[in-house]
């Protein structure tokens, strides 16, 4: 009897499937049609929550948008059109544009707890590895962050005690200026390494040589990835891109950097761990090692660990070096292009020095129109227009939106520091925006160079000390004029991972007071 109700059943399903088969076969235009109206309706639906936005093609949603030129250019045009949140698609990726002041507080603020995280691809995953501070999310960012944060400030980096390492690091830096003998010279390598060696004092408690091979190797490779991270970028939104033949998009080479880098900082760390003294921490490796070992000990949750330790330090080096060094060279870009500012700033610092040599960081509160230069040229340089892409971990509403779980929130910086709303004539080069009419510095909310909410750079009192001794250091001691071969440098850059000035030489003329001898 069982036999025959399988047999039954069989049939049955055999029956079924075949008219199934015939339907389709007869009716295959009908069912291509019938799906295609469901696909297009549930995309139909679920856009009627989420922000408007341009629409899209299947498979690659909005490349074609996101690949024909300047993408500030572009965001600038979807905010005309559609608002300050804006839906887009990259692959299976989902993204939202976010612009204009208000918004950029209501979500990066406001909301700021549901849209601290990273995105999860190659980028945060496989070259950062999801660790450390810029590419982790959740506890790893959040203990990581505190970590820096708190121990910046106890090796004096916000306050007195670190600016001798700044300072320390500015003698050799003016002394290769000097060098030039005020011929057509390219600051950008020089400021990189000046930066980058501040970052070392921090880290392992030393500053290196400019010859050094492994501090060359480091700065090499850095510079290397951040080029690369250009032609990587395709492979976060369509992932198999990567397992291409070959190396197309360079994910490789990318990968092959990291490993590098972290060969050699492990070297410094294995020396660290040999001369760890508990009673005396010298920098952020002994200091990790040290908050490590005491939670370990006390049986502690923590994702502490030599391997992050390595990306943390990997993150101080790019985050540390590369947006300073490019804030420095915009600054040199728009003095060059402005002597009248360049001699206003010398008079304010020869004032305020009154016959000392060095100006402190304490001389800054009686400096208001050296502060609007470096707040202008933040603003104008805008070095990082789209900041770093966040992501939520649940759906969130936003007015009458709900923005789904997993989007890849970008913030649309760019929008705010050139909002003809916000600032008059954004184009122009007015450090008087940032000054009252009796001469004292406004500060305003507009000027974002450091992010805002949860992930507001950890970094800023460090970034604000660099610019303020190494603007004000070059002004006191040489005229920057233009190249006598290219003249005026360029007022608009190149746009990748940061927001870079096309190459360009500048002449530094010693002061007659300088005092700056050559190296």
């Amino acid at each position: 009897m069982k036999e025959i109700q399988l047999h039954y059943n069989c049939a049955g399903e055999y029956i079924i499937m075949s008219l199934i088969e015939h339907f389709i076969a007869d009716h295959y235009v009908s069912v291509i049609i019938a799906s295609l109206v469901f696909v297009l309706l549930r995309k139909y639906l679920k856009t009627k929550k989420s922000p408007p936005g341009p629409w899209s093609l299947p498979w690659i949603g909005h490349l074609f948008l996101l690949n024909k030129g300047d993408t500030r250019n572009t965001f600038r045009e979807l905010r005309a059109q559609y608002g300050d949140l804006v839906s887009l698609s990259l692959g299976s990726q989902s993204i939202l544009v976010v612009s204009g002041l208000d918004m950029l507080h209501e979500v990066f603020v406001k909301h700021g707890k549901y849209f601290d995280k990273r995105p999860q691809m190659f980028t945060t995953v496989k070259v950062g590895q999801g660790k450390a501070v810029v590419n982790a999310s959740g506890h790893v960012w959040r203990e990581h962050r505190t970590f820096l944060v708190s121990n910046m400030k106890e090796i004096g980096i916000s306050h007195i005690n670190f600016e001798a390492n700044v300072l320390e690091e500015l003698q050799p830096f003016l002394q290769l200026l000097a060098s030039t003998e005020g011929k057509d010279f390219d600051p950008r390598l020089c400021l990189q390494t000046a930066t980058s060696n501040i970052i070392c004092s921090i880290s392992f408690g030393k500053r290196f040589d400019y010859e050094d091979p492994d501090f060359k190797d480091i700065l090499e490779i850095v510079e290397s990835n951040m080029k690369l991270v250009g032609a990587t970028a395709i492979v976060n939104y369509f992932p198999f891109l990567e397992f291409f033949p070959g190396d197309m998009f360079k994910c490789k080479q990318c990968l092959n950097n990291v490993d590098k880098v972290q060969r050699i900082l492990q070297t410094w760390i294995d020396r660290h761990k040999l001369t760890l003294e508990p009673s005396k921490p010298r920098d952020i490796i002994d200091l990790y090692m040290l908050d490590m070992q005491q939670k370990v000990q006390a049986n502690l949750n923590t994702s502490m660990s030599e391997d992050q330790l390595l990306k943390l330090i990997g993150d101080l080096f790019v985050g540390g070096t590369e947006t300073t060094a490019t804030t420095l060279r915009w600054t040199l870009v728009f003095l060059v292009h402005h002597p009248e500012v360049q001699e206003r700033m010398y008079s304010e610092i020869m004032t305020t020095l009154n016959g000392r040599a060095q100006l402190s960081v304490l001389d800054q509160r009686q400096m208001p129109f050296t502060s609007a230069v470096i707040m202008e040229s933040q603003r104008l340089g805008d070095i990082a227009p789209f900041s770093l892409p966040h992501s939520n971990t649940q759906p969130v509403r936003l007015g009458s939106y709900v923005i789904p779980a997993g989007t890849l929130v970008i913030p649309n910086v760019n929008s705010v520091h050139l909002d003809p709303k916000l600032w008059d004539d954004p184009s122009e080069f007015r450090p008087e925006r940032f000054l009252s009419d009796d001469g004292s510095l406004v500060k305003n909310s507009a000027l974002m160079p450091f992010f805002i909410g949860p992930r507001v750079c950890p970094g800023q009192s460090l970034g604000k000390l660099e610019l303020f001794h190494f603007i004000t250091s070059m002004v006191q001691h040489f005229h920057i004029l233009p190249s006598l071969m290219e003249g005026l440098p360029q007022l608009h850059g190149h746009l990748g991972l940061t927001y870079i000035p096309l190459p360009h030489t500048l002449r530094f003329v010693a002061r007659c007071r300088s005092g700056i001898n050559p190296s």
